[in-house]
């Protein structure tokens, strides 16, 4: 199993009259939590769930596997209000990134996020990926006579994934999954002792992916920086023979939507990963817009407009361009 304490950035997100776990997600900051927007969306619809009597648990977590409720904690806090992203599509499954603010602080750690500008995980680079969802581990029976499914994961467990070929099977069969936005990972072989994140109910337990539950938390790289959130998997994970695979929204190209939006509801600046303009920038067609227009990995080619389009810059430009000229 992963430990709480080495991914303390990890947290759960609990929520409804009993307080089972919701989600994941992890901490950027004392009192914000990154997460998927459809854990904070309500079923089938891009609307916000109610956030009263949501909570966030940090550090050293234990679950009642038949309930989903926190055992124990070492820290937690109520859920004061979340935000997602305004072009999240239920529908297609797109655009699935939300913050969550907090009551009260958390100690931390905090996630590492990528740096803007930084490069895209690249195919066959290995990750790993850390949740409290259903795992083979712990079974239990279904509803359905003589038929087990896995159950809740007590503690958090960590799996090693790889980056899969967009252009290849499974990742070119996975419904909804856009490659531009998103990261899609494949399961690695382990041998039975290693640790698994929902393991895949089949015959070949070595084969490993995210399952329900696991919905929010982070993926790392080798580096331990924070570059995806689970968004989606292989349907019925828990119970299915498919060949896993586990869909990822990617977070390099949301920083600029996260700095800001972070900024404006805290009226502080997320000092990792951010260099992005204010509310507004210039687009190609030389339009002042609003960031939240903008479509998903053009915040940073818009900001490279914005320099160009800067009066400051124009004017140099066009000095130096004439001295050029008089030298000549």
């Amino acid at each position: 199993p992963g430990d709480s304490r080495e991914y303390g950035e990890y947290v759960m997100i609990t929520e409804g009259p009993l307080g089972a776990l919701s989600c994941g997600g992890t901490l950027i900051a004392e009192r914000v939590v990154l997460t998927a927007a459809h854990c904070v969306c309500k079923v089938g619809s891009e609307e916000l769930r109610d956030s009263s009597g949501a909570n966030v648990f940090q550090g050293n977590l234990r679950l009642n596997t038949t309930s989903g409720m926190p055992i124990s904690s070492d820290s937690s806090s109520a859920v004061r209000k979340w935000i997602r992203h305004p072009k999240y599509d239920h529908a297609n499954i797109t655009n699935d990134v939300a913050l969550v603010f907090l009551e009260d602080d958390l100690p931390g750690p905090f996630a590492t996020l990528p740096e803007i500008g930084s490069q895209d995980p690249q195919i066959g680079d290995k990750i790993k990926v850390v949740g409290l969802g259903r795992n083979n581990n712990y079974i239990v029976p279904s509803k359905a006579p003589g038929i087990f499914i896995a159950a809740q994961s007590p503690v958090l467990y960590e799996v090693g994934l790889v980056v899969g070929d967009p252009n290849q099977i499974p990742c070119r069969n996975a419904e909804d999954f856009e490659s531009e936005t998103e990261i899609c990972y494949v399961g690695e072989k382990f041998n039975l002792n290693e640790a698994a994140v929902a393991v895949n109910g089949n015959t070949n337990p070595g084969i490993m992916g995210t399952c329900a539950g696991d919905s929010g938390g982070p993926s790392f790289d080798e580096n331990g920086v924070q570059i995806g959130i689970v968004s989606y998997g292989s349907l019925s994970c828990y119970i299915s023979f498919n060949y896993p695979v586990s869909i990822h929204t990617n977070i390099r190209k949301y920083l600029c939507w996260i700095c800001m939006s972070f900024a404006e509801e805290t009226g502080t600046a997320l000092l990792q990963a951010c260099d992005c303009n204010p509310h507004h920038t210039i687009n190609g067609k030389g339009e002042t817009v609003s960031k939240d227009s903008l479509q998903p990995g053009q915040e940073e080619i818009e900001q490279l407009v914005s320099v160009a389009l800067n009066p400051s810059v124009f004017v140099s430009f066009i000095l130096m361009f004439v001295l050029m000229v008089w030298m000549r």
